[in-house]
């Protein structure tokens, strides 16, 4: 048994032994992460097909990492306040291969567990809400994009400091998180000015 399995059971009888002689109160965490990870229909490293008119067929891979609350017990013996409300957090991961990221989130007790989400944090980035129609339905989608996306720009220089491909960068991605968690569309912009939206299949 290792030294970290002996802490751990050393401490669970210490606090067993301390509640049997207190009122104590052990509590769990709220999970409603595992609820959201219901939304990701896709597996990992997945292979996601997006097409352009021209250029036809892109092949995505997406890597998958679903994660949840812990389900082990804490503040038994009746911690601050202030330290109770850090407990309960933690996320899931999607990354696709043309550099979307998305960060499905559940907060901390301090924010009552609700789930958020968050995609790449590059600076300049805007988000709006818009309709979308995706195989004649509409979905309520985001447009996350940036403004200046030509030769020279932060989003270029962005891909070279990250020694992504330096032959286009890729703006414009519109995705859901209504009934399914998708990218539903994105556009890869060239060096010549050129460009290719790719749509989902």
């Amino acid at each position: 048994m290792s030294i970290i399995m002996k802490n751990k059971n050393i401490y669970n009888v210490s606090v067993l032994i301390v509640c049997l002689f207190t009122s104590c109160h052990c509590k769990t965490c709220t999970d409603n992460l595992s609820e959201a990870n219901k939304k990701v229909i896709y597996t990992n490293n997945q292979l996601v097909v997006f097409k352009n008119d021209t250029l036809g067929l892109s092949y995505d891979t997406i890597k998958v990492m679903l994660h949840k609350p812990s389900s082990s017990s804490y503040d038994c013996l009746g911690s601050s306040g202030d330290v109770e409300a850090t407990y309960c957090s933690s996320y899931s991961e999607i990354e696709y291969s043309n550099h979307f990221y998305m960060q499905i989130s559940q907060l901390s007790n301090k924010y009552n567990n609700e789930i958020a989400y968050y995609t790449s944090n590059i600076d300049g980035e805007i988000r709006d809400t818009v309709q979308f129609n995706y195989k004649n339905t509409i979905y309520k989608a985001i447009h996350y994009y940036y403004q200046v996306d030509s030769l020279g720009s932060y989003l270029w220089n962005y891909y070279k400091q990250n020694k992504f491909d330096s032959t286009f960068v890729i703006n414009d991605y519109y995705y859901t998180v209504d009934k399914s968690i998708m990218l539903l569309q994105y556009t890869k912009i060239f060096k010549d000015g050129k460009r290719r939206v790719y749509r989902l299949q």
